[in-house]
């Protein structure tokens, strides 16, 4: 089967395996709102931000199917022109728009890269640039404009190094860049005196192509003077933390500044800060001042510690490192310096058994005594052991399956564990003991069970106990009896091959297959050729809603807030384990100047 592989010089792929379910479609593409007529309101103030980068790519590079399973599959039947290699010098030109806008950005500097060489140039007041006599071979293009990032933001995903087949130049590029947001404010004791050199971090929930919902540190900055700080970041969710700080100038006795969360609560989707591009908003951060104390801690070792993390009653953490100090000649003891208070410590240890998880309850109070000694009486975090079962395939099921020796296990699939809580904040993966079995080791908690990997296999059932993990959330407990995740998989998967078009000609777009049903699955979108010839394969069976962008947009299907305003545009199809039947199913373009609400 062609492929673009060939277009960028890499070895040709290996045709697709004919038993996958087929339903062919032919559906237009939608058009993002650009929302110039009803501006979305500004509550807070905008202004011209640092310079940002975003890259496009006008023709897409095809993956290896087990490397990505919604690679974009070429149709060279459909149009032997499409892909023909240029011999002559070509034109290549675009625009560059503001992605929450849709309007041209004036003067942004685009570059043109090909080989070890580059080109630049500024767009016009229509947000236009063009570049002449460029040799006919696979290109860069990026624009820069201050005020701009090149990080996705909470909407339009359009970021990230992509490139330009030679087979594409001719091609009119639309190059987008994401207005910057700013988190700004003031960090000051309790006292109100402001406080320097405070690092403050922004935390950013947001989905992830291929890998669900993740929080993950997006910007940070450290106080001044003034106690101010100021943090650039794209359009999306947030929270912001300052760290635990060690202060030597507030009190003439050892003090740190606690670390602080704003907004409290564990809530990703209440307990959040939601920037819209463009917009900048001010928080004030008033942590507490603790007293430093010395403790010792007797009759455990470091080994019996492990490595150990403390948690205030918000969830914020704090390092916690007791060293050995010797008290007399070959007699040491495990001290720390402390903060007063009551606190959650973590203990982690990897063995051959694989690791292992305590957590204990660390209670400092003021003593004349010094160093002040504790207890660590730490209760052990049930490990969750992984039963991965393969389902068999229908006796009835001829030859649309191929059988394999391979037997998928909890890393093989990419199984994950994805927080719902602002206090874990990391996904967990699956952890091997040295005979082979595998578990989650995961902090107390409420998770989502997540399947970020494509080995042809998907996850038909996941229990819990008695709970369907496919439909609630796995709660995670100290003292918990010890319980089995239970996954059958199975590999009778299916496949959507079709086109896309925008007012009748097929188009390059980005296809979305939001799963009607429960699912581990994390969504993969696939991408269109410039024929509109687009393939998901590797489907989990089941009934599916199926929609195209011009532009790739971050879609989460467990947020129906995400892709709802393309219900009117978007088909149902049902997709059975084993079906090779094909379904055409035509739509009519909508016009590029009908909105979407």
């Amino acid at each position: 089967m062609p492929n673009l592989a060939e277009n960028f010089g890499i070895p040709s792929l290996p045709p697709l395996i004919p038993h996958f379910l087929q339903h062919r479609l032919t559906f237009p593409i939608l058009k993002e709102s650009n929302r110039t007529e009803n501006p979305v309101p500004m509550p807070h103030a905008k202004r011209l931000r640092k310079a940002g980068l975003a890259l496009i790519l006008a023709a897409p590079l095809a993956a290896h199917p087990q490397a990505n399973p919604f690679a974009s599959i070429p149709n060279n039947a459909q149009n032997p022109a499409a892909l023909q290699q240029p011999t002559t010098p070509q034109t290549v030109s675009g625009t560059v728009l503001d992605s929450h806008t849709g309007q041209p950005i004036f003067r942004a500097l685009v570059k043109l890269a090909a080989g070890p060489g580059q080109r630049l140039v500024l767009t016009d007041s229509a947000g236009h640039f063009t570049f002449a006599n460029v040799e006919p071979t696979n290109i860069f293009l990026s624009a820069t404009k201050p005020g701009y990032t090149n990080q996705p933001s909470a909407e339009f995903n359009g970021g990230s190094l992509l490139g330009v087949p030679a087979t594409s130049l001719s091609e009119p590029a639309v190059l987008r860049l994401s207005p910057e947001s700013v988190l700004t404010g003031t960090v000051t004791d309790p006292q109100g005196n402001p406080v320097p050199n405070v690092r403050v971090t922004a935390l950013r929930s947001n989905s992830v192509e291929g890998f669900g919902r993740q929080i993950t540190p997006t910007g940070f900055s450290s106080t001044n003077s003034h106690g101010r700080f100021r943090i650039v970041v794209p359009a999306g969710d947030y929270r912001v933390e300052s760290a635990y700080t060690p202060q030597h100038t507030l009190s003439a006795k050892p003090v740190a500044l606690m670390p602080t969360i704003y907004p409290e609560g564990d809530s990703l989707t209440q307990s959040i800060i939601h920037l819209a591009p463009g917009e900048e908003h001010q928080i004030e951060l008033h942590p507490d001042l603790a007293t430093l104390v010395k403790v010792v801690v007797h009759g455990q070792s470091p080994r019996d510690l492990g490595n150990l993390t403390a948690f205030t009653q918000s969830g914020s953490t704090f390092p916690l490192h007791f060293m050995p100090t010797e008290v007399s000649p070959g007699i040491s003891e495990l001290t720390a310096s402390v903060p007063l208070g009551t606190f959650t410590v973590r203990s982690t240890r990897r063995g051959p058994e694989g690791e292992s998880m305590q957590l204990a309850t660390l209670k400092v109070t003021s003593s004349p005594t010094s160093p002040i000694p504790v207890t660590l009486q730490f209760l052990a975090v049930p490990p969750i052991p992984i039963e991965v079962t393969v389902e068999d395939p229908p006796a009835s099921n001829n030859s649309s399956t191929p059988q394999s020796n391979f037997k998928p296990n909890a890393s093989s699939l990419g199984l994950r564990l994805e927080p719902l809580e602002w206090t874990q904040q990391i996904p967990q993966s699956p952890s091997r003991a040295s005979n082979g079995t595998e578990s989650f080791v995961a902090p107390p908690g409420t998770y989502r069970l997540r399947q970020v990997s494509y080995t042809g296999f998907y996850i038909q059932s996941a229990t819990f106990g008695d709970n369907d993990v496919l439909r609630n959330p796995i709660l995670v407990a100290v003292g918990a009896a010890p319980t089995t995740l239970r996954l059958t998989v199975s590999n009778q998967t299916a496949s959507i091959r079709g086109s896309v078009t925008l007012n009748g000609a097929p188009t390059a777009a980005t296809v979305y297959a939001i799963p009607n049903f429960p699912t581990a699955t994390v969504l993969r979108p696939a991408t269109a050729n410039q024929t509109g010839s687009f393939m998901l394969f590797g489907l989990q069976p089941g009934e599916y809603t199926i929609f195209a962008l011009l532009h790739k947009h971050t879609i989460d299907p467990t947020e129906p807030a995400s892709y709802e305003r393309y219900s009117a545009h978007s088909v149902k199809i049902k997709l059975n384990p084993a079906d090779t039947t094909t379904a055409p199913l035509n739509l009519e373009a909508i016009p590029d100047e009908e909105p979407i609400p």
